[in-house]
């Protein structure tokens, strides 16, 4: 029950939020389109590892501010939808109540690089996400 309740406050405030921002990078429009995802490359320190994509995920950008994104593993894909917004050179989604902050590195007509930080046992790793638009 709290969990719903702090999900629902949390969508509420980034709503809120995204809307009230009046200050958004030009970045935002170049967004717009079908993106598929080319490398991951993990980084801990000085150290990283690149990874090549061979599987299908992309991610569409809807002006308005709809994504959609699908996921295609073996002879399974897995497709789900969510909102965006960009502040900044910070892109902000929002699938199920989840609000994921990713930074914009690069865009232009034809690149798009995104990083973001995780944490895996108490880990911190800097992934950086490269696209390519389709």
């Amino acid at each position: 029950m709290k969990k719903a309740i702090w999900a629902a406050v949390l969508a509420a405030i980034v709503s809120i939020f995204a809307i009230s921002c009046s200050k958004t990078s030009m970045n935002s429009s170049k967004l717009i389109g079908t993106w598929k995802l080319v490398s991951v490359t993990v980084a801990k320190g000085s150290a990283s590892e690149t990874q090549t994509v061979t599987g299908g995920y992309t991610i569409q950008f809807v002006k308005g501010g709809s994504i959609f994104v699908s996921e295609t593993t073996g002879s399974r894909t897995y497709s789900y939808s969510g909102t965006w917004n960009v502040i900044d050179d910070d892109l902000y989604t929002v699938f199920d109540d989840e609000v994921t902050t990713l930074h914009i590195d690069e865009i232009n007509g034809k690149s798009l690089t995104l990083t973001h930080n995780e944490t895996s046992n108490g880990t911190v790793y800097s992934v950086t996400e490269s696209f390519a638009k389709i």
